[in-house]
């Protein structure tokens, strides 16, 4: 994939019709993100929750059973994704999408389950 430079950016927004400077467009790229790098420190401190979210949600993208029942005999709490993945394959699940599908319904589900910990 090639490289967008902000000159390449800049023609292309121009090209569109929006005026706005070279200036302008570092400015948009480069600054005021700090609320989005405090918002990734969050989702990675937040953790991953092995829940029954997880165990419905696996369970409905086609998890085999077996291994939904053994996450289910073993609950665990991880700050780590390494841990996660390590618990997970522990559990014999170790293809990429069972790993993929466990990891979004952890996550999801720990936010439904404490929402106020991301409420600042």
């Amino acid at each position: 994939m090639p490289m967008l430079t902000q000159p390449i950016l800049l023609a292309q927004i121009r090209e569109w019709g929006i005026e706005i400077s070279a200036g302008q467009l570092s400015w948009l790229l480069t600054e005021g993100h700090d609320p989005f790098h405090q918002e990734k420190a969050l989702i990675k401190t937040v953790g991953l929750w092995v829940s029954s979210y997880v165990l419905v949600y696996m369970a409905a993208h086609g998890v085999a059973a077996g291994h939904v029942g053994r996450l289910m005999a073993d609950p665990a709490v991880f700050t780590d994704a390494d841990a996660w993945v390590a618990y997970l394959r522990r559990h014999l699940i170790d293809s990429p999408r069972a790993i993929a599908l466990g990891t979004e319904e952890a996550l999801l589900g720990r936010l439904v389950l404490q929402p106020s910990s991301i409420d600042g």
